[in-house]
């Protein structure tokens, strides 16, 4: 499964690329990591991408219409929302998120999220 982590912040992305790669789900490779959102719209437009690890506090466009937007392109891309604040949830869900997850992000919190991606997964 091709993922892609969208975070304005280098040591936030960073983390969470460091996270996803300790754990054990060979399904899961990273293609991209980016900070610029259009970046991750355009990716998506010619890129195959299974899943998109969004945050939602970014710069002139944030995570939520990020989404709605690359899921225009890949109707059945699968989106996990990462942020600090909570008051984002309900809107996330909105969109059919797989997840969301409050900063700082557990280990064990992201394993659950995978477990769950996993389950989607075989489901299809």
């Amino acid at each position: 499964m091709k993922a892609i982590l969208i975070d304005d912040e280098l040591l936030a992305l960073s983390y969470l690329e460091f996270q996803l790669l300790k754990m054990d789900h060979s399904i899961l490779e990273i293609i991209s990591k980016l900070t610029n959102p259009y970046d991750a719209i355009e990716l998506v437009k010619h890129t195959k991408v299974d899943i998109a690890f969004i945050d939602i506090e970014l710069p002139e466009i944030n995570g939520i219409e990020l989404a709605e937007r690359m899921l225009e392109y890949n109707p059945d891309l699968k989106v996990v929302f990462i942020t600090a604040n909570q008051e984002y949830a309900v809107e996330g869900f909105d969109l059919n998120a797989i997840d969301y997850i409050v900063k700082p992000i557990r280990f064990d919190r992201l394993s659950k999220t995978m477990h769950r991606i996993s389950e989607v997964i075989t489901s299809m």
